[in-house]
């Protein structure tokens, strides 16, 4: 099984624009988001998984400060992760892991582990990732990844002002 970690680009962009609904449904069980009167995770006014979801749109624009990653196995995508570089570090953090999705048919295979541990050292600083409190696995999955990078850095764990579990952790 080959994993590819694909900076998102034009080209590959609506498989990640395909693979967010999906991403939505499953923290809809956390958060409690439901889809809205036409049945989609999106926009209220997107009628059909065929329209675009805009709210995506900013993915694709400004490549110093919001980077999208397509995840692939066996060339097939498999999830994405959007990555946050604010130009003016805030909250103590140069970088921020906003979304991370990995398909469930692939989750617990090492496909998400290796996505995450590549991105974090393509970017190295300060990390701050938010996650539901009711979220357990996502806990327990950026727990595991970053006691296993190099160095083994320390995670703090705080509670934000939007009740969101928040680990902070740099990585050399």
């Amino acid at each position: 099984m080959s994993i590819e970690l694909e900076l998102s680009d034009e080209v590959n962009a609506q498989a990640v624009r395909n693979l967010f609904p999906l991403y939505c449904h499953d923290i809809s069980e956390y958060d409690g988001s439901l889809p809205n009167r036409n049945g989609i995770f999106g926009e209220d006014g997107q009628k059909t998984l065929v329209d675009p979801d805009r709210e995506l749109d900013s993915w694709w624009g400004d490549r110093d400060r919001r980077i999208p990653y397509l995840i692939k196995v066996d060339h097939i995508p498999a999830g994405f992760c959007f990555i946050e570089r604010p130009e003016v570090p805030h909250e103590g953090a140069d970088n921020y892991v906003i979304d991370f999705f990995v398909i469930r048919s692939l989750r617990n295979k090492g496909i998400g582990q290796f996505a995450a541990e590549e991105i974090l050292k393509k970017y190295p600083g300060r990390w701050l990732i938010r996650i539901s409190p009711k979220n357990k696995p996502a806990r327990r999955f950026w727990q595991k990844v970053v006691k296993s990078m190099d160095g083994e850095p320390s995670i703090e764990e705080t509670v934000d002002d939007e009740d969101l579990v928040c680990y902070r952790f740099t990585i050399a």
